[in-house]
């Protein structure tokens, strides 16, 4: 087999491709040591400048948890302009405009006011006289597109209201909630729950041995008959053992004659922690909260 010499390769065309090549990138990067641009390679290796319907999509998908205005200024649009941009991307949002009112309102409450709340800021404030015949479904509406939404606290009942004229009960626990023998401690508390049917209370005793809930009843009302009835079923079903504590807080349902009653019919002792202090009957606490 004949042997190419070394001089006959002058003319390969891989060659002279590779030999291009370093041509050019010598230049390239002679020019770029001068601070010359390199379209070609920058174009590749810098991030592109993002589309301004990227950024109202970003704004869209971050607005509950950042503020509207702060959004447009760290990305470089207009506010308005992010309102009136549909979820859905391009095109003019005809409800841009009371989107970005409904926005306004929402934030100057702290975002807490709800689609009823916005709705009656914009009835009734001169600034968005605009807006006067909207209606709360629109805004609703609205504030459903936007993903943004009111705070509602959840309603509270007082559960412990103490009796002026209730005689004193010593606190026979002293906050050692441990027990070594089981039906010697117990201790109660009332929780209200809301249900379909309306509120409801609950009364439970529980054992400070085994830490399990030995006696509950639950009632629509918070009468004395429902703190006596949940011990109770504690003693029918051999939890209580005589000379037991049970201990509670001072609501007028644990310092009634009722329970005092009952208490000395079954050979209990009755005991009662501070007025406002959680702490004293924290094991029923933590279970009722």
């Amino acid at each position: 087999m004949d042997h190419q010499a070394p001089g006959d390769r002058e003319g390969d065309p891989g060659e002279d491709g590779r030999a291009e090549g370093a041509r050019r990138g010598e230049e390239a990067h002679k020019g770029a040591r001068g601070r010359e641009r390199v379209p070609k390679k920058s174009g590749s290796l810098l991030r592109q400048e993002p589309l301004t319907q990227d950024k109202y999509r970003l704004m869209l998908a971050e607005r509950v948890g950042c503020s509207v205005s702060m959004m447009a200024r760290v990305l470089g649009v207009s506010r308005s302009g992010s309102c009136r941009w549909p979820g859905a991307g391009g095109g003019e949002d005809p409800w841009g405009a009371l989107k970005e009112a409904i926005i306004a309102i929402w934030e100057e409450s702290g975002r807490r006011f709800g689609f009823r709340k916005v709705w009656s800021k914009l009835m009734d404030d001169d600034r968005y006289a605009g807006f006067a015949g909207t209606t709360r479904c629109r805004v609703r509406k609205c504030m459903s597109e936007l993903g943004i939404r009111g705070i509602c606290p959840n309603a509270s009942k007082r559960t412990t209201v103490p009796d002026p004229d209730a005689p004193e009960r010593p606190d026979l626990i002293g906050r050692d909630f441990s027990c070594p023998v089981p039906t010697a401690k117990l201790v109660a508390g009332i929780a209200c729950l809301r249900t379909t049917g309306g509120s409801s209370c609950l009364a439970v005793v529980i054992d400070l041995c085994t830490r399990m809930v030995v006696g509950w009843r639950l009632r629509d009302n918070m009468r004395a008959g429902l703190v006596v009835s949940a011990p109770g079923m504690a003693y029918s079903r051999g939890y209580v053992a005589g000379g037991a504590i049970f201990h509670s807080d001072r609501g007028s349902q644990y310092t009634s004659a009722e329970l005092a009653a009952w208490a000395a019919a079954h050979d209990v002792r009755l005991s009662v922690g501070r007025t406002g202090s959680c702490h004293d009957n924290a094991v029923a606490e933590s279970l009722c909260a």
